[in-house]
């Protein structure tokens, strides 16, 4: 009986040392209460078991019984310490049929509770319970006493073993978080807290045992960690779950810029347990461009620093860690002591990143890579790999200034960007047509303020050409048009149509823009060198004014003469000038060309003031003309007015007005003559409004014309060239040589004769003298016919055509001779009873006057003063100028029947009918008798132009004779068969 109460009263004992046992272990008290001997108990094991042990029986035996106790005998000093959770006797005979708890069990900041009691009164069917508000279960409510241990499983549970107390992971924010990033499960807890599940047995759950009694256990020595602390308060209770609870991790890479393997940097904020880390990757690494705080390690700065050229959002190359919300789409991905560069899509799917392509885990601390075959680094011309882009390691800083890395830059950059036809816009040094280099801005406004300023960072490296600006039209299929840089450049522009942008080898010249119109309306004349040829046309939706018609562009050059600060020659512009499709006319005139006299240009009235291409070209004395631009066609007569032209101007052109700059010929009116200026001046308009008085005579000039090309000049460079027939200064003393104008006029050996001075010479005495010789050939050497001193071959006879056929010397009647003068019987000077042969006989056409008083023969008799009287005072003069210094040799005879005082035998005449030709007048040798001509004279039928033959003639009683037969070719006998 002994053996069988002490080991009831053992498993009593065990039961007050068990919460879980109380009940069974009553029962057996009640049963043997009052046989055990007093004294005879020793020790609590006596009767309980220390530490009293569970089984799922009431095992006389061994004294175990059903409860809880095995994971709950918390040694003290390598001792059970029943104390933990019960009230300790003082005695060992302690029986008072209660099972008695501490209030606080394990030092508990709560009222412990079993069954919600303290106490309670043992009995023989005892009910198994809960324990609540007790530190070691985390004052969670346990499980059932007497369920299965949460330790028999061998630890294959004990991730869900750990949530009956902590919650897995516990409930608050905080854990959330980090279980995001590690996992929900117990297994998680090792990255800040010791691996309790590792341990065997109960040793899982030591750190229960000691709950109450230590601060909370924080270490970092699982991956990615390998050291850090936390500052926070961790001793009890204060670990236990407290929304207000704070602390800070340091050294960890959890919570570092994620750039090193160990000695890790700080991160952009400390990490507080009671606070919130900042959203956008704030916290750690910085954010994104919008943060207010950019990430700067590597070559953050440059891709979403307020510096950076675009908006590059995180996910573009960490696609598989984060969205593009700037969330973490995947946590395996972060925090993993990797670099996970994966570029998105849009960016390259081909990109690779240090050589490889793909996702791309680069351990951190690690040297770094580089970008390639992406599009963020390309030239932007695709959006499709290949890309042609640039190569720049991560972190360093060789990635050039500007645009020039990817795209290229502006004129001077070094890298002038030269995809498709950017560099022809670009860059003026390398297409002479640009002048300036066109700003980005110009065509790209929306992405950027200047050629290296993005303006707009999210048109900036978003697969789409952003095209707009002042310059910029619209663009189809690649090709530019509406755009006013390629356009006639009127207020009203005719848009030209352009090849693709992609075209490189077509090029285009200054006709391709300006003098290109061909319809709307039509080009008036085809464009030579690029002048706008669009039609002198107003209305009153537009107005197309236009006078750069050959007047005012007949070489490239002549672009630069009001264009000045546009174009240099014409061909390419001025290098640097901003003045070319500026949507602006830019009249800016040459002063070297166009005058030094404050040349301008008024866009209202559109007039130009002081210019001397509408001046009258004078050094001294200057005027100036303001013709209208696109009014009405102006002549000569509006810059050079005919009656303020100086020097002998007025006796050449007499008033007219000529119609064109290479104007020949002389076409006189009445008593003026009217030489064309081209007689004078050179022929090629070149020589026009160059800033001189240019002056050729010479016949070699191009087209020269009829007279010009008589000339017996031959240098058309000027005064006092040789060969000019030009010398004397101009403006003072200028005077002609070797000119028809001033020459014998005859067909063939020409002999010129100096002319007075320009600027108010003029001829003295005998004005036909001073070219013709007056009688022709009698000072100034010509055809021997007109007059010369072997007349009939007899040397020092004197005669010719001049004056007359035997003017003197002629019978008159018995012992007399017949005279000149006035009377019946005159010999000359009577036209009733002799005809004179002088100029006007021959040259009717020109010539109408029957003597000459400055001529030296005819002045014997006829001079001013001569008492003859009525016979004095008549001079030469030119009846029709037209038929004078025309470069024929007009022969045009007086239609009268010539009448002859020399009353020859008709034996004498070369015909044997004397009757035939002549008509006897009152007889034979009869005082005032003459002879007639029955047919009167008539170029037509007696003159041959061709071979200078006379014909018919009553002078030369009906025989041919030529006018080159003289000198003794032609003898009395010519015309006379007998003398």
């Amino acid at each position: 009986m002994i053996n069988v109460y002490m080991k009831w009263h053992r498993g009593c004992a065990l039961a007050g040392a068990a919460v879980l046992s109380a009940l069974a272990c009553a029962a057996a008290l009640f049963a043997l209460a009052g046989t055990a001997a007093a004294g005879t108990i020793t020790d609590c094991s006596g009767c309980h078991g220390m530490p009293p042990v569970d089984a799922p029986y009431r095992n006389i035996s061994t004294g175990r019984f059903m409860g809880s106790h095995d994971t709950h005998a918390w040694l003290s000093a390598g001792t059970p310490n029943c104390a933990i959770c019960h009230k300790m006797p003082a005695t060992y005979n302690h029986r008072n049929n209660n099972v008695d708890f501490v209030t606080t069990i394990n030092n508990s900041r709560l009222t412990a509770r079993y069954r919600n009691l303290t106490s309670f009164t043992r009995t023989a069917s005892p009910s198994f319970g809960t324990c609540s508000n007790v530190n070691c279960h985390f004052e969670k409510t346990t499980p059932q006493n007497g369920a299965t241990p949460l330790y028999l499983d061998g630890g294959k549970t004990i991730q869900q073993k750990c949530a009956t107390c902590h919650s897995a992971p516990p409930a608050d924010a905080r854990h959330a978080k980090h279980a995001q990033y590690y996992g929900d499960v117990t297994t998680a807890c090792v990255k800040c807290h010791p691996d309790h599940a590792a341990k065997p047995g109960k040793g899982a759950f030591s750190h229960a045992t000691s709950a109450g009694r230590r601060g909370l256990v924080i270490q970092f020595t699982a991956f990615p960690n390998t050291g850090g602390s936390f500052s926070g308060d961790v001793s009890y209770p204060l670990y236990l779950y407290n929304p207000s609870r704070t602390g800070a991790c340091t050294n960890l890479y959890c919570h570092s810029p994620g750039t090193k393997a160990g000695s890790y940097d700080p991160p952009n904020q400390s990490p507080d347990w009671a606070g919130t880390l900042g959203t956008s990757c704030l916290g750690c690494h910085r954010g994104d461009a919008d943060s207010g705080s950019p990430m700067q390690t590597g070559s953050h700065g440059a891709h979403v620093g307020v510096n950076a050229a675009a908006q590059i959002g995180c996910v573009q190359c960490h696609g598989a860690t984060v969205t593009n919300s700037r969330q973490i789409g995947d946590p395996t991905q972060h925090v993993n002591k990797k670099a996970d560069i994966s570029f998105e899509a849009a960016i390259g799917s081909a990109g690779t990143y240090g050589g490889a392509a793909g996702h791309v885990a680069k351990d951190v601390g690690t040297a770094y890579g580089t970008c390639r075959n992406i599009y963020c680094h390309s030239d932007g011309a695709t959006t499709t790999p290949p890309f042609n882009d640039y190569a720049v390691t991560w972190g360093a800083a060789d990635f050039p200034t500007g645009c020039t890395g990817c795209h290229g830059g502006q004129q001077g950059s070094g890298n002038v960007i030269a995809s498709n036809n950017h560099r022809k816009h670009v860059d003026a040094s390398y297409n002479g047509g640009l002048g300036t280099g066109i700003g980005c801005v110009e065509c790209h406004a929306p992405t950027v303020s200047g050629n290296l300023t993005i303006a707009d960072k999210a048109r900036h490296v978003n697969r789409f050409k952003d095209y707009s600006g002042p310059r910029a039209g619209t663009i189809a299929a690649g090709t530019c048009s509406n755009v006013y840089c390629h356009s006639s450049g009127q207020r009203s522009p005719a848009y030209r149509t352009m090849v693709p942008w992609s075209d490189t080898a077509t090029t285009y010249g200054c006709s391709s823009c300006h003098g290109a119109s061909t319809a709307g309306p039509a080009g008036v004349f085809v464009s030579r060198f690029g002048e706008p040829n669009y039609n002198n046309y107003s209305s009153a939706d537009r107005n197309w004014f236009n006078s750069h018609n050959p007047k005012h562009v007949r070489s490239a050059g002549d672009c630069s003469t009001c264009h000045a600060g546009t174009t240099q020659n014409g061909v390419s512009l001025v290098p640097g000038t901003t003045l070319h499709a500026n949507t602006q006319k830019n009249v800016t005139f040459n002063t070297a060309v166009a005058g030094g006299n404050s040349p301008s240009y008024n866009d209202l009235s559109r007039r130009c003031t002081n210019v001397y291409c509408h001046s009258n070209g004078r050094q001294t004395g200057r005027a100036y003309a303001t013709p209208r631009w696109g009014g009405s066609a102006q002549n000569c007569n509006a810059c050079h007015p005919i009656a303020g032209l100086g020097g002998a101007h007025g006796i050449h052109v007499g008033g007219m007005i000529p119609t064109f700059y290479a104007y020949t010929g002389n076409h006189p009116v009445g008593a003026a003559y009217r030489y064309g200026c081209a007689n004078c001046h050179p022929m090629d308009p070149v020589h026009h409004i160059d800033g001189h008085i240019d002056l050729s005579l010479s016949k070699n000039d191009v087209n020269a014309g009829g007279l010009k090309t008589k000339n017996g000049a031959t240098n058309g460079s000027g005064l006092n060239s040789a060969g000019s027939g030009l010398t004397g200064t101009t403006g003072a003393s200028v005077r002609c040589a070797s000119v028809y104008c001033h020459s014998n006029g005859y067909a063939a050996n020409l002999v010129y004769a100096a002319t007075p001075d320009w600027y108010g010479g003029s001829f003295a005495g005998d004005r036909c003298a001073a070219c013709h010789g007056n009688s022709p050939n009698s000072t100034i050497a010509g055809s021997s016919s007109h007059y010369n001193n072997r007349f009939l071959g007899y040397t020092g006879v004197a005669g010719g055509h001049q004056i007359g056929i035997h003017a003197m010397n002629i019978y008159s009647s018995p012992g007399k001779r017949a005279t000149a003068g006035t009377t019946g019987s005159s010999s000359h000077g009577n036209a009733a009873t002799a005809t004179t042969i002088s100029c006007n006989i021959c040259h009717y056409e020109t010539v109408t006057t029957a003597r000459n008083d400055d001529n030296a023969v005819c002045k014997t008799c006829h001079y001013d003063g001569n008492a003859v009287g009525a016979l004095s005072g008549n001079r030469a003069a030119i009846a029709d100028r037209s038929k004078h210094v025309n470069g024929l040799v007009d022969v045009a005879f007086k239609p009268v029947a010539v009448i002859s005082k020399a009353q020859m035998r008709p034996a004498s005449f070369a015909i044997a009918t004397y009757s035939s030709v002549w008509k006897r007048n009152g007889g034979y040798k009869v005082s005032g008798a003459n002879d007639s001509a029955k047919q009167a004279l008539d170029t037509a039928t007696m003159w041959d132009g061709g071979t200078k033959t006379c014909s018919n003639i009553a002078c030369h009683n009906g025989q041919s004779v030529k006018w080159t037969d003289n000198n003794g070719i032609t003898e009395c006998v010519s015309c006379h068969s007998a003398m």
